[in-house]
């Protein structure tokens, strides 16, 4: 060790700790009977333990102190934390606790204590050590060859001790040969060998290492481990793995070995080959390896390792680039290697899941037609996990996700990858809460798995609307992705976070997206790139729009047969003309990704979102009749997550719209019921959004203090749109309750926000909501120039809803100034684009009308009054009651409302300042205005 030990003098020999003793000559751990040696660095780390009891000790400490100046692999130190814990017994192995995500804490319970040699004799006999529990077992430095006088007993009892130990070792031989795969669950794969894979003495090992891999973690019982982090505190059964030459040039010779460490573990496998048979015996080693892991009845029919040494090479290649996500460059070379060998058929199910991640599904789906014959005659045990895989790759989401759920639940142990697996087919199929129940509780361990892991979990949350989780989510993946060097997976990281930053309306970073576009043009991922770059033009601040990154990405996505890519390229677009205020353009590009979505085998996920986006186009356009057709069709569908929200949602606004606030509560209740309550809590930000609409409806009925209620969980869905909802539904509050005060000191903030929006809708749709209240709290003039602004673009883009609104505000406006030929006139525009049983902006227009007939006609007036009033109080509108209270003389109110049920109405509602009069102006000519008592 690079650092000496100081708590004990140099002429220590042996300490004792607790029942263990250890020999600090000889390097040995002593148990109850039994003597083990240690490898010199397993020793050296017990020494640290040692000396620093009661310290957490990181794994970079430990790797600096132990290892000083040597790269090493985590699985080492897993090996020597599970040596040492084994020579020290069951019953103190833990005193090596593992602090997760962090190193190990040594903590006895009991100080060490020196043991005093008895005599000078008893100091030079000789402690046997136990066999090796390690590869290489002999210490650095070799004992004294001392031996006990020949007078002694000990000399006499040799012959026979030599006999013992023998006949020991024989039995343990026989217990190896007959050890029982169905006690062991963890399996560690541990390759010895050097781990770059572009050594010349490199890739047999690794073509060992993967091909078993892929068949042992085929068979239900086995959990295979490929890092320290899986559990370094759990009973493993560690595999060694070796390939070494032995010589140079054509007479060389390879020894492969394959060495179990655990209890009742099989006996070692040894094997020499020259360079003509290497292969050959590979393929030998790696059934023997099965056969000694799995019972005779499972492994029958196994597949044969075949490849000559050129293609042998090249899937080696293939494999590293698998593992760092370099997708179109591991198809490249699985291609290769079948060119050389077409019937090596684990070759095709890589490239066909190489394919499917580089998103050319056309050409994966065309890789698995030659693989049936090759399947069917696989033993059970691997044709499952593969017929899940293809089933993915051919875009059967649901029969996929049923049948990792069914590998999952049959395996017998926890089996992260099948949950990932599931999790994701459960998100394309469009369950997405599912998807995330998949993926609730402790992240894995393991590094590699846990990347994926966090990233399907990252993708999950952005399907359900859940942007505060995603960032966090790709922010440890980021990390683990920097510490394990893997670009392709911070690449991907880098794009969700720029997507999950724009739907919070912040800045893009331009740079890294072209960063992240680079890095997976190098890893060829090019559709990937393609698809990077076209975000980069459609959500960045200042955009450049639709052009040749956007054409490039739908023309590759085409190419590639990827149906589901095209359709995200297409709402993007229309997203971004949406933003931009091009409503044809918009509805082109929906319209044109509704017709792919019916055309082409995918996600039903996708195709639900351009459903509900048609949906949005459709409530834009105030297109009723086709709004009720495809919410009947959308809320037939078994949906789940963000897609059942929203579709909730528009279910909810419409019954809003036609004034059956039961209904609409209702349907916002069920929603969140039934889509909102995860155990994971996900979807908390996109079902708090569904508080903006029921402010809405509470307000509606008079209840403001469920109305504030809903508005502050709106505001806590963190948006940047629903906290201006959350402060308009104050401001409203504010006005009706008397308070105008307080609602300009919350709109003033939302004006100069204005002048800064480049979002077209946003704008619009802010415009839309702030300005009525502008001109209530008695601002008309601003509120008509912000209306006079808008109403052109709006009018131009064919939005409807926008354009009603705006013309009821401002004929309301042009009222309150007395311009009656402007209010009638914009009055005539909105009635003759609003449907009839629009309640909510046909209240507003009707009692427009009362207030511009009331100068001409007032008992037509009343008569229109009396009949809003009873609409109003059919269908328990309490604000709209109230307002039309306001316009009435008390006569003509007594006739239509008790003083008691007003003064009630009053009372429980607070809303005092819910008042019309300010429509007819400084001088109202007919109605009597006269306050009540």
């Amino acid at each position: 060790m690079a650092e000496t030990d100081n708590r004990w003098s140099p002429s220590a020999k042996r300490l004792k700790l607790g029942g263990i003793e250890i020999d600090l000559r000889y390097r040995t751990i002593t148990h109850g009977d039994e003597i083990a040696e240690i490898h010199p660095r397993c020793f050296d780390l017990l020494l640290l333990f040692l000396r620093e009891r009661g310290t957490l000790q990181t794994r970079e400490a430990i790797f600096r102190k132990v290892w000083p100046g040597v790269i090493v692999e985590d699985s080492t130190l897993t090996s020597s934390i599970w040596v040492l814990r084994r020579a020290m017994g069951a019953d103190n192995k833990h005193w090596i606790r593992t602090v997760a995500k962090q190193g190990y804490v040594f903590d006895p319970p009991a100080e060490f204590a020196l043991v005093e040699e008895p005599s000078a004799d008893r100091s030079d006999e000789v402690r046997a050590p136990a066999v090796g529990l390690g590869p290489s077992a002999a210490p650095d430095v070799a004992a004294p060859p001392r031996q006990p006088p020949a007078s002694t007993p000990a000399r006499r009892l040799w012959p026979v001790a030599i006999f013992v130990l023998l006949a020991i070792g024989l039995a343990a031989l026989a217990m190896r040969g007959a050890f029982d795969a169905r006690a062991t669950r963890r399996v560690e794969l541990v390759v010895q060998s050097s781990p770059d894979a572009r050594s010349e003495l490199a890739w047999p090992a690794q073509a060992l290492d993967a091909w078993l891999e892929w068949q042992l973690n085929s068979f239900d019982g086995l959990e295979i481990v490929r890092d320290a982090d899986a559990c370094a505190d759990c009973e493993s059964l560690i595999v060694l793995l070796s390939v070494e030459r032995l010589g140079a040039g054509t007479d060389g010779v390879w020894r492969l070995a394959v060495r179990f460490r655990g209890e009742g573990v099989p006996a070692d496998i040894l094997r020499e080959a020259t360079d003509e048979h290497l292969i050959g015996t590979l393929d030998d080693v790696a059934r023997s390896t099965i056969a000694a892991l799995v019972s005779e009845a499972k492994h029958e029919g196994l597949p044969h390792f075949r490849l000559d040494r050129p293609a042998a090479r090249l899937w080696v290649q293939a494999l590293d680039a698998e593992r760092e996500q370099r997708w179109g460059t591991a198809a490249e070379l699985h291609a290769q290697v079948l060119d050389r060998s077409p019937e090596f058929g684990y070759a095709r199910v890589q490239l066909a899941r190489s394919l499917s991640e580089a998103r050319q599904l056309s050409q994966a789906v065309a890789a698995t037609d030659k693989l049936a014959a090759w399947i069917d005659a696989l033993p059970y045990a691997l044709k499952r996990p593969l017929a899940a895989h293809l089933l993915f790759v051919k875009q059967d989401y649901a029969g996929a996700a049923e049948a990792y759920a069914t590998l999952a639940q049959a395996s017998g142990v926890p089996r992260a990858d099948y949950r990932i697996a599931e999790a994701r087919s459960l998100r394309l199929d469009g369950r997405t809460l599912d998807a995330a129940d998949r993926l609730k509780g402790d992240v894995p361990r393991s590094r590699r798995i846990a990347l994926r892991w966090l990233m399907e979990r990252a993708e999950t949350e952005m399907a359900n609307r859940d942007v505060a989780r995603v960032l966090d989510s790709v922010a440890d993946a980021s990390r683990i992705a920097e510490d394990f060097d893997q670009p392709q997976s911070l690449a991907y990281a880098t794009l969700l976070r720029a997507e999950a930053q724009s739907s919070l309306a912040k800045p893009l970073q331009a740079h890294e997206i072209e960063q992240a576009a680079v890095t997976l043009e190098k890893g060829g991922n090019l559709l990937e790139a393609v698809r990077a770059r076209a975000y980069e033009a459609l959500l960045s601040a200042t955009p450049a729009g639709p052009g040749k990154a956007t054409d490039a990405y739908i023309a590759n996505a085409r190419m590639a047969g990827n149906g589901n890519l095209e359709i995200d390229a297409l709402r993007r677009i229309a997203q971004f003309h949406l933003r931009n205020g091009d409503a044809a353009a918009a509805h082109t590009a929906y319209v044109q990704a509704g017709e792919v979505a019916k055309s082409t085998i995918g996600s039903r996920r996708d195709r639900q979102l351009v459903d509900l986006d048609l949906l949005q186009d459709d409530t834009l356009r105030l297109a009723f009749p086709s709004i009720d057709q495809r919410l009947a069709s959308l809320r037939a569908q078994p949906l789940q997550g963000r897609v059942a929200v929203l579709a909730g949602q528009h279910a909810a606004r419409m019954a809003y719209w036609r004034g059956d606030f039961a209904a609409s509560l209702a349907i916002l209740e069920e929603t969140v019921a039934r889509h909102g309550a995860t155990a994971t809590g996900n979807l908390a930000q996109v079902t708090s959004t569904l508080g903006c609409l029921r402010a809405g409806v509470h307000m509606a009925r008079g209840e403001t203090a469920l109305a504030r209620n809903a508005g502050a969980d709106c505001r806590a869905s963190g948006m940047p749109l629903n906290r201006r909802l959350a402060d308009i539904t104050d401001a409203e509050l504010a006005i009706y309750s008397g308070d105008p005060g307080l609602a300009r000191r919350l709109v003033e903030p939302m004006l100069a926000e204005l002048g800064q929006e480049r979002n077209q809708i946003f704008r619009w749709a802010n415009i839309q909501e702030v300005a009525p209240l502008v001109a209530r709290y008695g601002d008309a003039a601003v509120a008509a120039r912000m209306v006079d602004g808008a109403l052109p673009g709006v009018t131009e883009a064919g939005y409807t809803s926008f354009e009603a609104d705006m013309r009821i505000t401002r004929a309301e406006i042009a009222l309150a100034q007395s311009e009656t030929e402007r209010a009638a006139k914009e009055l005539e525009r909105a009635e003759a684009i609003v449907p009839r049983d629009y309640w909510y902006d046909m209240r507003r227009i009707r009692t427009a009308r009362v207030a511009l007939t009331s100068r001409t006609d007032a008992a037509a007036a009343a008569a229109e009054a009396a009949r809003l009033h009873a609409d109003a109080v059919a269908l328990g509108d309490v604000l709209a009651e109230l307002r039309v209270h306001s316009l009435l003389a008390p006569a003509q109110l007594d006739a239509l409302c008790t003083r008691e049920r007003h003064q009630q109405l009053l009372a429980t509602s607070g809303m005092r300042g819910a008042s019309d009069l300010w429509l007819l102006g400084s001088n109202p000519v007919l109605l009597n205005t006269t306050k009540r008592p």
